[in-house]
């Protein structure tokens, strides 16, 4: 995070691979994963899956602890590594299905020609390949079966600016509701989709995962999708927040202490996101203060209460309240046990 793009966002998969080719064999070899992370501007995860496709590919991509990594490229040039491997392609091939709709896209084509034929397609609509990252963001993890239908209509309304119909069920939700849409972004987090959208009955941008949605119909009513959506400087923004993205709203700085192993852990960039700031405290070596923004808390509460007793909410006020309401209603599950 910190003031990285973000994850997905800032470039396609195979514009990505490009780059990180390019950086083991430059003079300047990245000395450690952490290294290519920071370069990359990617997760350490990210950086690691990513080495690791590339030398399943046939790149002899080594390390040592005096030259960091460098590589010798395969014989063949990346595109045609990535030829018939379709699969570490999402944007564009999980885009296939749904654009078929839209578009004539071969079915069968090796994923050079798929390249092509989706850039042909994407003009056709006013946008480049370069831009496919405002509107799609996603790693080398497929996608269910059972979503692509939802997908389809989703990826229709994005391209084609319409607004889309859907039958939401939201863990709160008795049974589904009928929510009006006008989907500005998909998202893939961690295994999970996601689309970024405007909800007309709300009025805000709202998160809305598609596993919950049980059926998507675009209807013919267009919307205008805000300018800030095709602006880089917005994602750089969502990589200062700490969450998947910026909801709308102000940001809020939030003060935890850590103590114990959380406070060794957290110093290690593995255990954080990098938006997070670690002050460490001389006078309390086993006590770390650490600080970041938020504009929503639905993210932050799950990460504060993994940490258990380890991590107290300093400010603001009402972020500490939830959490302490969380805690209580934890230890009420426990009250035969401490009488």
């Amino acid at each position: 995070m910190s003031t990285q793009k973000h994850k997905g966002a800032a470039a396609p998969l195979i514009k990505r691979l490009e780059k990180l080719v390019r950086l083991v064999q430059g003079p300047d070899k990245p000395g450690s994963y952490a290294a290519i992370s920071r370069a990359m501007r990617v997760s350490l995860r990210t950086a690691k899956r990513d080495v690791d496709f590339l030398r399943k590919r046939g790149f002899q991509i080594e390390y040592n602890r005096s030259g960091g990594f460098s590589c010798t490229q395969a014989g063949r040039g990346l595109q045609q590594v990535l030829q018939g491997h379709e699969e570490i392609l999402p944007s564009i091939v999980l885009m296939r299905a749904m654009l078929q709709k839209i578009s004539k896209i071969d079915a069968g084509a090796g994923a050079s020609d798929l390249l092509n034929q989706f850039c042909r397609s994407l003009e056709t609509h006013g946008l480049k390949i370069d831009e496919i990252g405002y509107y799609i963001s996603s790693t080398a993890l497929p996608m269910p079966q059972r979503l692509v239908p939802t997908f389809r209509s989703l990826v229709r309304g994005l391209l084609e600016r319409r607004k889309v119909v859907i039958q939401y069920k939201s863990n709160k939700d008795l049974k589904k509701q009928e929510r009006l849409i006008h989907p500005y972004h998909l998202l893939e987090n961690e295994g999970r989709w996601y689309c970024l959208a405007f909800c007309a009955k709300t009025r805000a941008r709202r998160m809305y995962a598609l596993w919950r949605i049980e059926e998507a119909v675009v209807s013919e009513d267009s919307f205008e999708r805000p300018a800030e959506m095709d602006d880089s400087t917005y994602w750089e923004t969502q990589s200062e927040v700490f969450g998947v993205w910026v909801k709308g709203g102000s940001k809020v700085e939030i003060v935890l202490r850590m103590t114990g192993y959380a406070a060794r852990l957290i110093q290690e960039s593995s255990y954080r996101p990098k938006s997070m700031k670690v002050h460490r405290s001389s006078a309390q070596p086993e006590s770390n203060r650490v600080s970041f923004y938020a504009s929503a808390f639905e993210d932050v509460v799950p990460w504060i209460m993994r940490w258990g007793a380890y991590c107290e909410v300093v400010s603001p006020p009402e972020l500490r309240e939830i959490v302490a309401t969380q805690a209580k209603r934890m230890l009420s599950l426990y009250e035969p046990f401490h009488g």
